[in-house]
């Protein structure tokens, strides 16, 4: 099985093709992967960047069976030219297709380059709470919490595999938004009222731990040092500041092999309403 994913919602275009065997997927993946900055004029030639990682793993556009892309949300013209262009492919091809929230494909891509740390913590009865948050412009941030865990959650944004040992990443919260300079205490009293009664046994254990990623901790850099008001464990995870399509493909896959292939109508998804024109 091959997938192909693009990832345009930031400054950073990323573009991957993963391949599978339908059984044991996790532990057989192997992925081509580009990076390109939005400096080198990357939207103007995307579909040629494309055709680099067909070429790069020798397969062709008619040889893949899936299509993905992060639906947002993010850059706005640069998600909606990646959602266009994968609609296109997965329409000429009449191959299934999906668009993956991009708080989800932070939160996996966080939990893979932490999954030693978190296993760690799991085995000794402790809890991982990841936190996506991205910069949405005008000072404001939008986030959400999920959960590393053992156990599929029911809103399970994908799982990954470590010392053959499943991890599921469990989306625990509802999306928010918060003021960049107001972003710790909102986050505290997010975490209040998601965990309610739990949230002192939370803290109590010092050894649970945070792993925060997303392009608000390249854009705020004062956000990590307010995280230290937490007194609590925490880690800033910096290979997860920009998506990597490697991990949109992840989440893809679980969701094929969980819902089943289908051609979605994929629409961009906004942190905030959408009104193109304002009425007078």
């Amino acid at each position: 099985m091959h997938i192909l994913g693009i990832d345009s919602s930031t400054e950073k275009l990323s573009i991957a093709l993963t391949s599978c065997s339908e059984v044991h997927y996790l532990k057989n993946m192997r992925t081509y992967a580009l990076q390109y900055s939005r400096h080198s004029g990357f939207m103007k030639s995307i579909i040629a960047l494309t055709d680099k990682v067909l070429e790069k793993a020798a397969i062709d556009i008619e040889e893949i069976d899936y299509f993905c892309v992060n639906r947002g949300p993010g850059d706005f013209t640069g998600t909606r030219i990646g959602i266009s262009l994968i609609k296109t492919f997965a329409l000429s091809q009449n191959k299934p297709s999906a668009g993956i929230d991009a708080l989800d494909i932070y939160a996996m891509q966080a939990a893979y380059y932490n999954a030693a740390k978190i296993m760690q913590l799991l085995s000794g009865g402790l809890r991982a709470c990841i936190v996506p948050a991205i910069d949405i412009k005008r000072d404001e941030l939008f986030f959400c919490i999920y959960e590393a865990s053992l156990y599929e959650g029911h809103k399970c944004a994908g799982k990954l595999v470590y010392k053959n040992r499943e991890l599921f990443i469990n989306k625990i919260g509802n999306d928010s938004i918060s003021g960049a300079g107001t972003f710790i205490d909102s986050f505290k009293e997010y975490f209040k009222d998601l965990l309610g009664e739990h949230l002192r046994e939370y803290f109590e254990k010092q050894n649970n731990a945070l792993f925060f990623c997303g392009t608000a901790f390249a854009s705020y850099g004062s956000i990590a040092a307010g995280l230290r008001e937490l007194k609590h464990k925490f880690f800033i995870v910096k290979k997860s500041l920009y998506p990597d399509a490697q991990y949109l493909n992840i989440c893809a896959i679980y969701r094929f092999y969980k819902n089943g292939a289908a051609i979605e109508r994929i629409m961009p998804y906004y942190a905030r309403e959408f009104t193109p024109f304002k009425k007078k």
